[in-house]
């Protein structure tokens, strides 16, 4: 395998509305200042969970929220996914991106990733996009 490993698998993904990105860390394993890293050669699936946050899941049964440094136009609705680093590494503020494509014929986009945490589950993850969501609509609606 080359430099630039790859971790690729077709879904079918479940659309949820844009989730964003706040202070509260709940359902968050890891201490703030803990480098939190996977394993592209160890990822079992992939859930897009918004156009900003994925699910991954590793063979060992490790979970992981990936946070993107933008929001990426329809990665929810993509068939394929795939990350792409230097290594097999993927760590928060790398190099690391998610490629992914939303018809199967269709070009290639591709997402910087932003942050790596790790998180009990799937349901974890989803609350934690759900909080960030809520608290970023509170701040908004303050000013």
């Amino acid at each position: 395998m080359n430099i630039w490993q790859m971790a690729t698998l077709g879904l079918v993904l479940v659309t949820a509305s844009p989730a964003l990105y706040a202070a509260d860390e709940a359902g968050a394993e890891q201490a703030p200042d803990e480098k939190v890293c996977l394993n592209s050669n160890l990822v079992r699936n992939f859930d897009a969970l918004s156009d900003e946050h994925i699910f991954v899941e590793e063979r060992n049964k490790e979970f992981y929220l990936l946070t993107m440094r933008n929001r990426c136009f329809d990665m929810r609705h993509a068939h394929t996914i795939a990350l792409k680093d230097v290594s097999s590494r993927i760590c928060s503020d790398g190099f690391g991106e998610v490629i992914y494509r939303t018809t199967l014929t269709g070009p290639f986009e591709s997402c910087f990733i932003d942050t790596v945490e790790k998180v009990d589950n799937k349901n974890a993850a989803k609350e934690l996009v759900a909080a960030r969501q809520d608290a970023r609509k509170k701040e908004a609606n303050s000013r």
